[in-house]
């Protein structure tokens, strides 16, 4: 399943910056695709 950061922002009713801060320390599984993030399903 593919969620932009703009969706996963919504969904945990927080800013963009914050997804980007969970993802670059790695708090949150993803990886790039081109300008995109890919999260990996539990």
């Amino acid at each position: 399943m593919q969620f932009v950061v703009r969706d996963v922002a919504r969904l945990f009713q927080v800013s963009e910056k914050m997804i980007h801060r969970w993802i670059d320390p790695r708090l949150v599984p993803a990886y790039r695709i081109i300008t995109t993030y890919d999260t990996e399903q539990a």
